[in-house]
């Protein structure tokens, strides 16, 4: 997977989160916890006829001058997810803001970008889109539950995963998981990376309908440094889009094409 698909799928990875029904249990295994998140997502999707999400991405130090709005829509077993980056760039010369799109029609997937064009995505790559992702299809080895713990002010199971490999379609393998003993939402992840130990923490989580929650804030730090936050902006249920926005034959790429970054850039120079 190349590294600007890498970089989407964490976003995907930030809105495909545990999204379940509030459940009680009192004895529980690894499997039947992964078996009830499932089913509790699944049931929270086919619960509204489409829905759309306003996002930010903020990056810490170094990076604080970039920001990245997201825009996500789904319908159905259709999604459409727009990836506005600014503030990249040496500083004083910063590259012009460029929307990056990823969208399934329900068969295939597709990104449009001003670097790169239209293009479908391979067959791993949309695995690693699948509009229907969840925390549970990231995980693989031997499961099990281990105890528990406290997060956030949230009783979780912890369940860790043996053997855990990184897959080629990109997939971020967690090795350890925090789950909420009675939502069955994921609260925390873990998983090892060749640049150290990555953490994804999910807090503030607000109703949005019936028992379902969603959390606006994710939180990803690699060796106990902050490297990003993901901060849900708005959140809308049935507001009627257009299924001209999952159309592939009407996108288009928004933002300078390489050529043209080269030309500006040498005028700045």
């Amino acid at each position: 997977m190349s590294r600007t698909n890498s970089m989407y799928l964490s976003l995907f990875i930030c809105f495909f989160l545990a999204l379940t029904a509030s459940q009680n249990a009192s004895s529980e295994t690894a499997e039947g916890i992964f078996k009830k998140a499932k089913a509790a997502h699944e049931k929270f999707l086919s619960s509204f006829k489409d829905m759309t999400m306003d996002q930010e991405m903020v990056f810490p130090g170094k990076n604080a001058r970039q920001k990245a709005t997201i825009k996500m829509m789904h319908k159905g077993n259709r999604f459409r997810a727009e990836t506005r980056m600014t503030g990249a760039g040496r500083p004083g010369s910063d590259m012009p803001a460029m929307t990056t799109i990823v969208l399934s029609d329900g068969k295939d997937m597709w990104m449009v970008s001003p670097f790169a064009g239209k293009h479908r995505l391979n067959k791993e790559e949309s695995k690693a889109f699948s509009a229907q992702m969840h925390w549970t299809d990231m995980v693989g080895g031997d499961l099990a539950l281990t105890g528990k713990e406290t997060i956030s002010g949230r009783d979780a199971f912890v369940i860790e995963s043996k053997g855990t490999k990184a897959p080629a379609d990109g997939k971020m393998p967690f090795e350890k998981l925090w789950i909420d003993t009675k939502s069955y939402r994921m609260l925390k992840g873990s998983y090892s990376s060749p640049d150290g130990n990555v953490v994804m923490h999910s807090s503030d989580f607000r109703a949005i309908r019936g028992g379902f929650e969603w959390p606006y804030l994710t939180e990803v730090s690699v060796d106990g440094k902050l490297q990003s936050k993901m901060i849900t902006k708005n959140i809308k249920l049935n507001s009627g889009l257009s299924d001209d926005l999952f159309d592939p034959s009407k996108l288009k790429a928004e933002g300078p094409s390489l050529q043209e970054l080269m030309m500006q850039q040498r005028k700045r120079d």
